[in-house]
């Protein structure tokens, strides 16, 4: 039930953020590309958004996130931030 509610919540919240959504990228291996308006959120923001949604979906296979690469980059104008994630959901230990 916490889930659904943590993901209402995200819900309500990304208006001003967009996301690729996880997508498959090899044999349990996933990727997440979450863009934030910096008007509205800091830069960081856009990890963070990336590490929740990835984190729910590995959660919702019960297993934990392994976070393999970050990159995280602001465009020219500073105006937005975009947030790449590739991550592998591994079993709980």
């Amino acid at each position: 039930m916490k889930y659904f509610i943590l993901l209402f919540v995200i819900i309500c919240f990304a208006g001003c953020s967009k996301s690729t959504g996880v997508m498959s990228i090899g044999k349990d291996n996933y990727m997440i590309s979450t863009d934030v308006s910096t008007e509205f959120y800091a830069p960081s923001d856009a990890v963070k958004k990336s590490i929740e949604e990835a984190t729910l979906y590995c959660n919702s296979l019960d297993k934990d996130i392994f976070v393999e690469n970050i990159q995280n980059t602001n465009n020219d104008n500073n105006i937005s931030s975009n947030c790449t994630l590739i991550f592998q959901c591994v079993d709980k230990k």
